[in-house]
C-alpha cells in the first residue's frame, strides 16, 4: 500500500495535485497518508482533500491516516459550534477523518455539533467503515454509546440533543456518564424526563460507567424503572 506524504498547505492550488494523485492511487487496494510535516488547509484544500477521500471510500479502498494531529488542529481551529457563518468544508473533512481514524465516539460528537450549527441532520457513522488504521497501528475498538463529555451541569442541552439524536439511531440506547465527576439536580431532573419519554419506544437503556453519587441520585429519581445503571467500576 503506498504512502503519501502531504506535506504542504493544502489551498485552491491543490485542487489539481490532488486530482492526479486520486487518479495515481487507484490502481492500489489502499493507500496510507502521512501528515507529519503538513503545514495546513484553508478551506478550499478542506473540501479538496475531503473529495479525495469519499472518492476512494467510494472507490472501495482502504485508506489509514498516519501522524494526523496537525491536520486535526487545523481543521478543529476552523470548525467553531454555533458559526454557521463559516464554510463547512472543514467540519465535513473533520467528520470524514473521524471515520478514517476509526473513532466513532468523535465522529458522533462532532457530528452533532456540526449538525446543531448548522441546522442540519447529523451524518451516520457508516454500517460497515472501510478497514482503516490508528496513528499507532492498533484498530480501535467501536463503540455506540452516547458519551457525556464532561460533568452534566445546567444547561445541558448539547447532551440532551446529542442523546436525543443517537435514540434515533441505535438499538439499545447506552449512554456513558464515565467522565462525568458531578451532575446537578437540574440537569438530572431533564436527563431523567428525556429519558423516561425515550423509554416508551427504547424497551434497552443503559446508563453506564456513572460514579456512585450520580448513580445513586439518577436512582432516588426514579431512573431505575425506565433504564438499566451501570455503575462505574
Amino acid at each position: 500500500m503506498p504512502v503519501v506524504n502531504i506535506s504542504r498547505k493544502l489551498s485552491a492550488a491543490s485542487a489539481a495535485p490532488l486530482a492526479a494523485l486520486r487518479k495515481t492511487i487507484e490502481r492500489y487496494d489502499g493507500v496510507q497518508f502521512d501528515f507529519s510535516r503538513f503545514e495546513g488547509a484553508d478551506v478550499d484544500g478542506c473540501q479538496h482533500l475531503r473529495l479525495v477521500l469519499k472518492s476512494l471510500a467510494r472507490a472501495g479502498k482502504s485508506v489509514s491516516v498516519t501522524n494526523p494531529d496537525s491536520i486535526l488542529a487545523s481543521v478543529s481551529a476552523q470548525t467553531t459550534a454555533g458559526d454557521a457563518l463559516r464554510d463547512q468544508s472543514p467540519w465535513l473533512l473533520k467528520i470524514e477523518l473521524m471515520r478514517i481514524l476509526g473513532r466513532p465516539s468523535e465522529f458522533e460528537e462532532v457530528a452533532v455539533d456540526y449538525a446543531v450549527t448548522y441546522d442540519v441532520s447529523p451524518p451516520s457513522w457508516p454500517d460497515d467503515p472501510v478497514a482503516v488504521t490508528r496513528r499507532n497501528g492498533s484498530r480501535s475498538a467501536p463503540t455506540d454509546a452516547c458519551v457525556a463529555k464532561d460533568d452534566v451541569i445546567a444547561p445541558a442541552d448539547e447532551l440532551l440533543s446529542r442523546i436525543r439524536i443517537h435514540a434515533a439511531r441505535y438499538r439499545p440506547l447506552i449512554v456513558d456518564l464515565s467522565r462525568a465527576r458531578r451532575m446537578d439536580f437540574v440537569s438530572a431532573s431533564q436527563f431523567v424526563k428525556l429519558l423516561t419519554e425515550l423509554g416508551r419506544t427504547h424497551k434497552d437503556i443503559e446508563i453506564r460507567g456513572a460514579n456512585e453519587m450520580i448513580s445513586t441520585l439518577l436512582v432516588m429519581m426514579g431512573l431505575g424503572d425506565v433504564a438499566r445503571i451501570t455503575p462505574r467500576r
